[in-house]
């Protein structure tokens, strides 16, 4: 996507085969690939947003905090055969829930500034991420925003209470969480936290991200 981005001559497909797929939840109306393709040739280009950060473009999410734990952690269950790319993120979780670490942080949402100690923060174009999970429930790929969501450090007793709400998207109400828009977000640590860019785990200190808005060409095959 970086390579293609802004560039109005060239468009992508979003071929549904990495473990989570979320992105392809928000452009594609079917996993078949024979399908997806016969149908993308004749859908015309539409443009959709995405997300700069460090050179390079994010088009789904970017996570810090437990949720990129629980992508990092992946890779104890990648080579368990016979068991879906959903299943292995679901034994991810269980995981890292029973190895919970604390993370210090910084956030900046445009003008508004969060300090303190936090579970996780979600940073998305997309509603979806881990196969499935809806962190953000009012995200959209096309409205020139970008939603974010903050869950304060939780306890072990937390984390299993509330799991199933943050998987469902129903977590919005709850007093632990935070749900914002903003165009610039800033995320900064004194230490080396996990942070996830579209599944693609770094050990880093903090990062900028801002929203590109519709500069990314993609066949949509989801009428909607």
């Amino acid at each position: 996507a970086t390579a293609i981005n802004g560039k109005d001559n060239m468009s992508m497909v979003v071929i549904p085969k990495g473990t989570g797929n979320d992105f392809s939840k928000a452009i594609n109306s079917y996993n078949s690939i024979r399908k997806l393709v016969k149908t993308s040739l004749t859908k015309n280009p539409e443009k959709v947003d995405c997300i700069e950060v460090k050179n390079k473009v994010v088009t789904n999410m970017i996570n810090t905090g437990i949720d990129a734990a629980i992508v990092a952690n992946l890779r104890y269950f990648r080579k368990i055969p016979f068991i879906s790319g959903k299943m292995k993120y679901k034994l991810s979780i269980l995981y890292t829930v029973f190895t919970p670490k604390i993370y210090n942080m910084k956030i900046r949402v445009d003008d508004k500034v969060y300090k303190g100690k936090y579970t996780l923060v979600a940073i998305g174009n997309n509603k979806y991420c881990g196969g499935g999970v809806n962190i953000l429930p009012n995200a959209n790929i096309q409205d020139g925003m970008l939603d974010v969501c903050i869950v304060k450090n939780t306890t072990l007793l937390q984390k299993i209470m509330y799991l199933p709400k943050i998987t469902k998207g129903k977590h919005e109400n709850l007093a632990i969480v935070k749900i914002l828009r903003g165009k610039n977000i800033s995320v900064a640590s004194n230490r080396k936290l996990p942070v996830s860019f579209d599944g693609e785990v770094q050990y880093i200190k903090g990062f900028r991200a801002k929203i590109s808005e519709k500069s990314l060409n993609v066949i949509k095959t989801l009428d909607k």
